[in-house]
């Protein structure tokens, strides 16, 4: 069976963004590790990909993780720098 870039993706998308998905076989698929957290690099591809597909909606919800995220990874970095 081929899965579709489109199925992980939304896959993923739906886990992100705390959203129910299918739980068919293709639900298994993500572009990401879901065991994991969430990383920049992740929500970036997920953004270039929405973006072309013109999924605004979507694009706009990632950009606002992807800032919380960097300004998390930032407080956290400063944090162990002045321990």
């Amino acid at each position: 069976m081929r899965i579709d870039e489109s199925i992980a993706m939304d896959n993923s998308y739906n886990l992100i963004m705390g959203r129910p998905f299918s739980d068919k076989e293709e639900a298994r698929y993500f572009v990401h590790n879901p065991n994991e957290p969430v990383s920049v690099e992740t929500v970036k591809r997920l953004y270039n990909f929405y973006k072309s597909e013109r999924a605004w909606g979507r694009c706009i919800k990632l950009q606002t993780l992807l800032a919380k995220l960097t300004y998390y990874n930032g407080i956290k970095r400063l944090s162990k720098n002045n321990s």
